[in-house]
């Protein structure tokens, strides 16, 4: 089989982004190149379809440690790779909505510093508790 050479097929790419080749590279290197019926065909595709996410994107998918190659035995196809991608933003957006919020109350963070009302103080501000705890009502609603 003749070598690809990735580098070449990403930048007769009109629209991928520097540094594209060399995420690609790094994925199908942990398949085998004649699993593919056209390697630089799926190398074209692949580099069109990384080229619509942001760099952090690309990174994480295509990294051997987080990305599609410690999930997917075989060589992955495009819908594959999508997916992959799709999940990391979906993952992405819900963290960048989540720094949104306000930081909890100082006072509520560290559990151990809470002082709430005692049991006493509730008492007397609700009134004794009624319940099923208490001796004589350990059937409440007279079943037996």
């Amino acid at each position: 089989m003749p070598t690809v050479n990735i580098r070449r097929i990403v930048r007769g790419s009109r629209c991928a982004q520097p540094g594209i080749a060399g995420r690609i590279e790094l994925l199908l290197s942990a398949y085998r190149r004649d699993d593919y019926a056209d390697p630089m065909k799926f190398i074209a595709q692949a580099a069109l379809v990384l080229n619509a996410y942001s760099d952090d994107i690309i990174e994480y998918v295509t990294d051997p440690r987080t990305g599609i190659q410690r999930h997917i035995k075989f060589t992955p196809s495009i819908a594959e790779i999508v997916s992959a991608c799709e999940a990391e933003a979906t993952h992405q957006a819900k963290l960048k909505h989540y720094k949104s919020f306000p930081p909890t109350p100082s006072a509520i963070r560290n559990r151990s510093q809470f002082r709430g009302p005692s049991f006493e103080d509730l008492v007397k501000k609700h009134g004794r508790p009624i319940g099923v705890f208490e001796t004589g009502r350990e059937f409440p609603y007279g079943a037996r």
